[in-house]
Parts: structure tokens; sequence; C-alpha cells
């Protein structure tokens, strides 16, 4: 019984949740929904104001296969994308905690954006020394911070997300959620498809001829 109430202290519950891959796509599709406009507003007051900033913003959303500027909904698209990256990186972070215990809890609770931003920064730069360097490297997208406003659905959706049972969850099964999260028309747009491990063992069984 006492291990049981130092566990409900300090972890808040006494089991975690096994993974419904129905609930967990829904959850992260309500974050998308509500978090894309914050900082769709945010890129479109930038841009009206640093020119440096609009070039920059242009050159990403090339690189991200977004060219159409004049398009009527190319800054939802964008938003979108940023997003869609954040969580990426939030979900394959949550998966290397599993073999990673060293790697901190995300917690921003209470936290103002600003230091909650950085505090990002520097969670996902710990799991960028250990792997999926592509995941979390930094780019342009790191400069749009999110603001106060979606501050508080992403803090939500961190504790919801720290509810589930990571460690026993296949690593497949974090690509495919987050093939389910982008609608296809986006993902075919955007080239956002997950590769199956299987696949990527047979590629690397003939491309990889040392250990160095």
């Amino acid at each position: 019984i006492l291990e049981d109430l130092k566990t409900l202290y300090l972890v808040g519950h006494l089991h975690l949740i096994d993974v419904d891959a129905t609930y967990f796509v829904g959850r992260l599709q309500h974050s998308v929904k509500t978090l894309y406009p914050y900082l769709q507003k945010s890129l479109t007051g930038k841009v009206g104001s640093d020119a440096k900033f609009k070039k920059n913003l242009f050159d990403w959303a090339v690189k991200q296969g977004i060219a159409n500027y004049a398009a009527p909904g190319f800054y939802e698209t964008v938003s979108r994308q940023m997003v869609y990256r954040l969580l990426a990186r939030i979900l394959f972070y949550q998966t290397l905690r599993r073999h990673w215990s060293s790697l901190p809890q995300i917690d921003l609770s209470g936290l103002s954006a600003d230091t909650a931003n950085k505090k990002l920064r520097e969670i996902f730069e710990q799991a960028r020394q250990i792997d999926w360097h592509a995941v979390f490297e930094e780019d342009f997208s790191d400069s749009i911070a999110v603001p106060d406003s979606g501050i508080e659905e992403l803090d939500k959706l961190i504790k919801d997300l720290n509810r589930f049972n990571f460690s026993i969850m296949p690593q497949d099964v974090i690509g495919a959620v987050f093939e389910k999260l982008i609608p296809y028309e986006e993902r075919h747009s955007l080239g956002q498809y997950f590769t199956p491990e299987n696949l990527v063992d047979l590629i690397n069984a003939f491309c990889v001829r040392t250990i160095d």
C-alpha cells in the first residue's frame, strides 16, 4: 500500500495506459486543429513586418514542397506542417525515453511561452545527441515559437501522452500514428510517409558494409 501511495504521489497514477491508436490519433488531430491557428497568426504578423523573415519562411516552405506562396491556404499549410513537425518530435522523444531513462520527462506546467519553447529546444537537443538526428535537428521552423495562447494546449497534450506506456510500443506504431495524423492530400504533397522498420533493415543490409 505504501509503495502504491508513493507511486501515486510521484507519478500521479499506478499504471500507464496501453496505447489505443484511435484515441491516440484523435487526440493529436485535436492538438493540430487547436495549435496551427496560433502559429499562423504569429507567422502572418512577422511576415508583415520583417522582410528577411518572409524570405526565410518562403525558402523553408520550398524545401518542404510548399512552393505556391500566392495560394489562399499557404500560411495555413505552413503552420500545420510546423505543428506536425513539433508533434512528431514530441512523439519520437517519448519513444526514445523508453530506452534512455536519463532523458527528462517533458513538463511545461506553469511555464511562459518563452521558457516552454526554450525547454523544448533543450530536451530535443539532448535527444539529438542520442538518436534520430534528422528528427531533432533544428531548422527554420524552430524560430517560430509556440505563443502563450498555444502553450496551454501543448501542456495538456504532453500530460495526456505521459499517461501512455511508451515502453511497450513498437517504433512502427509511432510512425503509423504520425502518418495517419496527417491527411492524405497533405501527406502526399509533403512527402510525409513512414518507412516500416523491416524495409529499412532490408535496405541497410544491402548498403551498410562496415560498422564505422
